[in-house]
């Protein structure tokens, strides 16, 4: 597990400040309209699904390599929350509390971001010299 030091906990991240925001917008939605859904839940079921009511699936990078597809190159993640982690602090003192819990980024992809492996039969090699009868 990664060392942190207090300079790198208290560092600005856009992408996380930018997360932080529309979090922020989706507990008002949370304590308004959706009590029973989780702040991750309302994001992907709510925020970022696409106006015209054309449902959006969303996984991670490995998650679609797992299903047959690849993300395309250059596509942007939407940003969800991920598990909540328990780090150490290389500056801590002794009695101090020497660990650092937070809620890192996880990056999340659409199924329009991705497409399937196309299998080209110049790019198989290595059967042309079988034989039939062997």
């Amino acid at each position: 597990m990664e060392n942190l030091t207090t300079d790198k906990i208290t560092q600005k991240n856009p992408k996380r400040e930018k997360l932080k925001e529309i979090s922020k917008f989706a507990k008002s939605l949370q304590e308004t309209e959706y009590p029973d859904l989780t702040i991750n839940e309302i994001l992907i079921d709510v925020i970022y699904q696409r106006e015209n009511g054309e449902r959006l699936t969303f996984d991670t990078f490995n998650g679609w390599r797992k299903r047959g597809k690849r993300v395309r190159k250059g596509e942007k993640a939407y940003l969800i929350w991920g598990k909540k982690r328990e780090v150490p602090i290389q500056e801590a003192q002794e009695g101090d509390n020497d660990s650092f819990k937070f809620f890192p980024m996880a990056f999340v992809f659409s199924n329009e971001q991705v497409e399937s492996y196309a299998v080209h039969e110049d790019s198989i090699t290595g059967f042309e010299d079988l034989d039939e009868n062997e």
